[in-house]
């Protein structure tokens, strides 16, 4: 829904304007700083609605801490989805999955490593394919250690299960080989009419 507000309406498109180049969208008429506004209510209005159902509906009360560092994952997500609709969303089931393996039996936690070494197979053939060595060194290695973890790890301690996702996020935040491209003008401020 945000993919097609952002990329298909009026609306997304001077939002997304006012952010990458906000004297060209003034330069059409574009009230700036109060579409700016608009981002910041809708996106805190969509952050409360978060932190409403993490205290009501994931438990029955609130307590201090409780979102247990996930505003960093948040981050993560949006840095590592290069701040597209569609790389979020890829980013948030990745990171996603990464919190659900918390809540499965420990026993069973031990087919993640299985899960890695068939997407490190994956990305091995595509390396070879492309001739990437350093890309085939780096796959090759992530394949051999998951597929032996799968056959010589038994149980997995709960320490590493809990912290998991942070694991996660690192190792993909440090990485992740993409052109980043955050929004031009983001974060700085506009004021309409001053020569720029």
């Amino acid at each position: 829904m945000s993919a097609w507000i952002l990329w298909r309406t009026r609306f997304g498109l001077r939002l997304r304007s006012s952010g990458e180049s906000p004297v060209a969208a003034e330069s059409l008429g574009v009230k700036v700083n109060r579409l700016r506004y608009y981002g910041l209510l809708i996106s805190g209005g969509l952050a409360g609605l978060a932190g409403g159902t993490l205290s009501i509906v994931a438990s029955s009360y609130y307590r201090q801490g409780q979102t247990a560092g996930r505003g960093f994952i948040g981050l993560a997500t949006m840095i590592f989805g290069n701040w597209r609709p569609s790389g979020i969303l890829t980013g948030a089931m990745l990171f996603g999955y990464a919190e659900g393996i918390k809540l499965v039996a420990s026993d069973s936690i031990t087919a993640l490593f299985l899960f890695i070494a068939a997407i490190s197979l994956v990305f091995l053939i595509v390396a070879v394919i492309r001739r990437k060595r350093l890309q085939i060194l780096v796959t090759l290695g992530a394949f051999l250690l998951s597929a032996i973890a799968y056959r010589t790890v038994n149980t997995v301690p709960e320490s590493l299960t809990q912290s998991l996702p942070y694991v996660v996020t690192l190792i993909v935040l440090a990485t992740a080989n993409q052109r980043l491209r955050p929004p031009a003008m983001a974060g700085v401020p506009f004021r309409p009419g001053d020569p720029h």
